[in-house]
């Protein structure tokens, strides 16, 4: 799962919806609100606790076996959390088709878009000069 927003797999979208099921929206966005002691928007405050909170709680729980572990890129910019359970000889193969080389192609494409823009913005005070 992927704590990235906007995504189906996305672990806060699915913990908000668990919790709006269980409790109803309103008494879920409240305990949200209750647990973070913020007047936030819950998905906002659940994202903020999930990252470095929930993980580092869920190691101290588990520390000989996590249930969830992490596979982050060197920098930690990107990190996708397995569970345990499901992991197995095509794990690795499915990250890397499924979340890596999708995200390396939006970056890409992105990172070609904005070149352009520079470029096409330079041409333009160079033409004005």
């Amino acid at each position: 799962m992927l704590c990235r927003n906007k995504r189906s797999d996305d672990i806060v979208k699915r913990v908000l919806d668990c919790l709006e099921l269980m409790l109803g929206r309103d008494a879920a966005h409240s305990t949200i609100r209750t647990a973070a002691q913020d007047e936030g928007g819950p998905e906002d405050l659940t994202r903020d606790w999930i990252d470095p909170q929930f993980w580092k709680h869920h190691f101290q729980l588990y520390p000989k076996r996590p249930v969830y572990r992490p596979l982050q890129s060197r920098r930690r910019k990107f990190t996708v959390w397995v569970f345990h359970e499901r992991f197995s000889k095509d794990t690795l193969f499915q990250i890397r088709a499924e979340f890596v080389e999708p995200k390396v192609r939006w970056l890409e494409a992105r990172f070609n878009e904005l070149k352009a823009k520079a470029l096409s913005l330079a041409g333009l005070m160079g033409s004005r000069l």
